[in-house]
């Protein structure tokens, strides 16, 4: 998810309606980005109460202790820091479509796609994971080349 972030922060930020944006903070904070996360006027990143009770779960879960949640954690806090790869990033082309290398949309599986020019990255021998695109029940999307970009 880290990469799917950076992804759009260095590509082309306004093609994801965060025009302008040259920080994380904007990526995450613009209008229609994420669900629960958003800007308020100083532009400080502000999340809903749904996402920051899941955040608030997790952490809790990890001080008590419970299986996996200290990794999970851990891990997560290691991402925040830069250590992320974007495991589709060698994809340049999926059923003969052309991409630009990387993931650059995330859905919870079974949702529709997230916009016009996203391409569906499928369980597929090829790509670089056992699971393809579909990782923790998140479903992964490239984004697919044209003319105008």
């Amino acid at each position: 998810m880290c990469a799917v972030v950076d992804n759009r922060l260095h590509f082309k930020p306004v093609l994801f309606e965060a025009k302008g944006a040259t920080t994380y903070r904007r990526i995450i904070g613009a209008k229609g980005q994420f669900r629960g996360f958003s800007q308020d006027n100083n532009g400080a990143v502000v999340v809903a109460p749904p996402q920051m009770g899941k955040v608030k779960e997790k952490l809790a879960a990890a001080n008590d202790g419970a299986a996996g949640f200290e990794a999970l954690v851990r891990k997560a806090l290691e991402l925040a820091h830069g250590g992320w790869l974007d495991p589709f990033g060698s994809l340049t082309q999926i059923d003969g479509v052309d991409l630009h290398p990387g993931s650059y949309f995330w859905v919870t599986a079974g949702s529709p796609s997230p916009a016009p020019l996203a391409v569906l990255i499928p369980k597929d021998p090829i790509i670089p994971l056992a699971y393809g695109g579909l990782l923790a029940r998140q479903q992964f999307w490239a984004l697919k080349k044209t003319a105008e970009q």
